[in-house]
């Protein structure tokens, strides 16, 4: 069975909202990764039920909005590996990466931890 999304268009307001919300002192460890308090699932969960309510959106919903948007950010800073050029960045795209441009050092690229390859040396 296919999984259900949950479709949600933002408009400019909420995504200044959402914004907003972020970069307040008291919620930037939803983004910090060094944050003592990024892992404490009850706090996260406080939080977006508080950014859903600011919304008219579901906890669920506003967590699901703030991943999209997060992920969508990440995608357009960080070219892919090999990329020539730059992402090509539509009025809406370059909206986006101008609206949330503080996530910017909290945002990095995945590393693989892979091995490449391994290798058997002869005796």
């Amino acid at each position: 069975m296919a999984k259900v999304r949950n479709v949600c268009k933002l408009t400019d307001e909420q995504e200044e909202k959402i914004s907003a919300f972020l970069q307040r002192d008291e919620n930037t460890f939803m983004y910090d990764l060094k944050h003592r308090d990024h892992m404490n699932k009850s706090r996260n969960a406080a939080k977006f039920v508080e950014l859903g309510g600011e919304l008219g959106l579901s906890p669920d919903l506003a967590k699901q909005v703030y991943k999209s948007i997060r992920t969508q950010f990440a995608k357009f800073i960080i070219p892919k590996s090999g990329a020539k050029g730059d992402v090509n960045m539509t009025h809406r795209r370059q909206q986006l990466v101008d609206r949330f441009q503080f996530l910017k050092v909290h945002v990095h690229r995945k590393v693989n931890k892979r091995p490449l390859a391994s290798v058997s040396i002869p005796n």
